[in-house]
């Protein structure tokens, strides 16, 4: 009994540790001398999903790769340093200094095939479209009593 007590203690560190250590990365201090020029870059994906929150830049302070985010009916365009225009950010050019910084996905709609609207239910060619059938077929009996008395 008392060696399941001391794993099951093992056990609940090593979660709390797991869970613990991100929060714990992310509130390290951003001075560049603590951290060897290294900045937190947090991406804000504005609704595309598939990609870490948080990155940290190499001791340089550039990214040099940049994930991609995706969103059903669009296609990402970038990542950008507001949410509406700002700078383009380019993987191993653009160059973060000092303190964390938030860089944004931008994203363009993707083009949506255009259907030929349907005639109204009230027109001629709505009334044709919906009865044509029936109409084909009272037409052809009419014509086929109409032949038949004729003759």
């Amino acid at each position: 009994m008392k060696r399941i007590k001391q794993m099951l203690a093992v056990l609940l560190c090593a979660v709390a540790l797991c869970g613990l250590a991100p929060a714990a990365l992310a509130a390290q201090p951003l001075d560049e001398s603590e951290n060897g020029g290294k900045v937190i870059i947090y991406f804000e994906t504005c609704g595309g999903t598939g990609i870490p929150v948080v990155e940290r830049t190499s001791g340089d302070g550039k990214l040099y790769s940049l994930p991609t985010p995706t969103m059903e009916g669009y296609t990402f365009k970038g990542w950008y340093t507001d949410i509406v225009g700002g700078d383009a950010i380019v993987a191993g050019e653009t160059e973060f200094s000092g303190e964390d910084a938030t860089i944004y996905a931008q994203w363009d709609p993707i083009d949506q095939p255009v259907t030929e609207p349907t005639a109204p239910a009230d027109s001629a060619e709505g009334i044709w479209e919906r009865h044509k059938a029936t109409i084909l077929i009272v037409g052809g009996v009419l014509l086929l009593a109409a032949a038949g008395l004729v003759m």
